[in-house]
């Protein structure tokens, strides 16, 4: 894998979703946003050391929907950001990537 691209239909739908969470959260502040993801990574903590997989996936679903939450808060593109971070990781280590990909 050269180059990670998000499809089209993934860019928009992470676009609309993050659209939406700017709607819901538009009061919150930063500061509240951030130490209800602190709260949401502590109980996905949790949820790992009690191998409780239905909490596991609810909590990862929170903490993402704070990250969205926060970057709006920040002005920032989600989908831009993660696209670029894959990138980057797939130049600074192709090694990984070549080996998933032959699995």
């Amino acid at each position: 894998m050269d180059k990670f691209e998000c499809d089209e239909k993934t860019l928009n739908g992470l676009r609309e979703f993050q659209k939406d969470i700017a709607l819901t959260h538009a009061k919150l502040s930063i500061e509240k946003a951030i130490s209800w993801f602190s709260e949401e990574v502590e109980e996905l903590k949790e949820g790992i050391e009690k191998k409780d997989n239905q909490n596991i996936k609810e909590e990862l679903a929170q903490c993402l929907i704070w990250c969205f939450s926060i970057a709006n808060s920040l002005g920032i593109d989600i989908s831009k950001i993660v696209e670029d971070k894959i990138n980057l990781h797939l130049k600074k280590y192709p090694e990984h990537y070549q080996k998933s990909l032959s699995r």
